[in-house]
């Protein structure tokens, strides 16, 4: 899927990670500037008593942040876990921290890192055009309830942060500012007792309790992709002749950047031929139509049409590259039918071998086609005979065209061949490296004496090996999608 960054994604990306990247300093500087000799180590057990006072019973901290941890002390199930303050001694460390911010930092590492990473495998899988997009509602979710969790200790980090180089620079006015900071932003409920208060050891019960948790959440903000899916171009179905069998279908959509503006023919490349290819399949994956959308300039929309041979719902998969884009940008669209019909099964059987008219094609992928790894697929094209095919012609700039779609509807294929030219021995070569398992249609299509012909076939697509890496396709490679959503 190709994306086209724009300057004002990454901006609020980086402005985020610079805010949060400033109060993680804030919050560290009482830890590692007395590393370096500056300030003392005792001096910031001092301040978290005094922001957090001690980790009495019933006692949630000052300020705002302590008002934050009462609260977060009324959620069922978790609320106790999260602000108990039960001391927990650190076994060869010589000091005590509450169990709660032991969870909370617990809590903010799973959700604000997993939850990231969990968006981030989906987003890959989903359809742009989808209504709900679980992805941007689980990175959403995972930011505000990390953060949330994290917002005590941020506090008290910034507080115990600002009293100590405060107390560094004007020493005799850190008195004044430790007690405002108190009163406002305030601190949870800290325990720094340790019996090994000198040193660096005294400080790590301030980097456990205030530091370590703003870093969990801002690994969850980096996690965060820079306004990734709304970098891609969106397609809008602006009209669609209803589908029923034998009646012409016209099809007109609009497509439009990452701003909001509208694309032309000019805004895509040349691509085998084309500035727009699209695929059109029904539900059964039975009947296959390659197009060629045209624009209108008086319209500003794209506009196509195809007859439909049968009484089910039918989806367009669009493929086009921007101008000076380095990959295709592949999407989804669901066309509408004219009345009702049950949903029949995808039915796809691995086949080694496939005939039509007087075709007969044999497929030998090397090694077995498998997810996220790149594969060889050798097609042996033979006639009637059983002798090689020597007349293919170039059909849109190759020899061939391979095109694939999942059983499920939401993974899509689209691939050249290798040979450069016209093959002598009937063998076409593809490089494919699916991104999803599963039972999976191609249709390969090929021309001979100006007639072109698609060559249905199935291939049953294996589960990613265990710790494989995935490798990356040569020129010409077959390039897909898939969706989750």
């Amino acid at each position: 899927m190709a994306h086209t960054p724009t300057h004002e994604n990454h901006t609020a990306h980086y402005a985020m990670l610079g805010v949060a990247g400033s109060i993680a300093a804030i919050t560290l500087a009482p830890f590692l500037l007395p590393a370096v000799g500056i300030g003392k180590a005792q001096s910031t057990a001092d301040m978290m008593h005094f922001m957090g006072g001690h980790g009495q019973e019933g006692f949630f901290g000052f300020g705002l942040a302590g008002g934050l941890q009462e609260a977060f002390s009324q959620l069922p199930l978790i609320g106790d876990a999260l602000t108990s303050t039960v001391l927990v001694t650190m076994p060869g460390l010589g000091f005590t921290l509450g169990a709660g911010a032991l969870m909370s930092l617990a809590a903010i590492a799973t959700i604000g890192i997993g939850g990231m990473l969990w968006a981030n495998w989906l987003e890959k899988r989903e359809n742009p055009q989808d209504t709900i997009r679980w992805s941007r509602i689980i990175r959403t979710a995972s930011l505000i309830t990390s953060g949330l969790i994290a917002l005590p200790a941020l506090l008290g980090g910034i507080s115990v942060g600002i009293t100590f180089l405060a107390h560094l620079l004007t020493p005799g006015q850190a008195g004044n500012v430790a007690i405002t900071l108190r009163d406002t932003l305030g601190g949870p409920s800290m325990n720094a007792g340790s019996a090994a208060v000198n040193g660096i050891a005294a400080l790590l019960p301030h980097l456990i309790t205030c530091a370590l948790p703003v870093f969990a959440f801002l690994g969850g903000v980096a996690l965060e992709k820079p306004g990734k899916a709304s970098q891609q171009p969106t397609l809008e179905l602006v009209s669609a002749t209803p589908t029923q069998p034998g009646q012409p279908c016209a099809v007109a959509f609009r497509l439009t950047d990452a701003k909001g503006k509208p694309l032309r023919d000019s805004d895509l490349a040349t691509t085998h031929t084309e500035k727009l290819h699209t695929m059109v399949i029904d539900r059964t994956l039975s009947d296959y139509h390659h197009l060629h959308p045209r624009y209108n300039p008086s319209s500003g929309l794209f506009e196509a049409s195809f007859t439909p041979r049968l009484a089910q719902p039918y989806m367009a998969w669009h493929d086009f590259t921007l101008s000076g884009a380095d990959s295709p940008t592949h999407q989804r669209m669901d066309l509408p039918a004219a009345r009702p019909a049950p949903r029949l099964p995808a039915r796809i059987a691995h086949q080694s071998q496939s005939t039509v008219d007087d075709l007969s094609a044999m497929f030998q992928p090397e090694p077995p086609l498998q997810a996220n790894q790149a594969s060889t697929l050798t097609v042996q094209l033979n006639d009637a005979h059983g002798l090689p095919l020597r007349n293919l012609e170039p059909i849109m700039g190759a020899y061939a065209h391979l095109v694939g779609f999942s059983a499920d509807g939401r993974h899509f294929i689209h691939a050249h061949p290798l040979n450069e030219t016209p093959p002598t021995n009937g063998r076409l070569q593809f490089h494919l490296t699916p991104e999803q398992a599963g039972p999976t249609r191609f249709f390969l299509q090929i021309q001979q004496q100006g007639m072109v012909k698609a060559i249905p076939f199935g291939q049953q697509i294996r589960q990613p090996a265990l710790f494989s890496s995935r490798a990356t396709a040569p020129v010409h490679a077959g390039h897909g999608h898939a969706l989750a959503a």
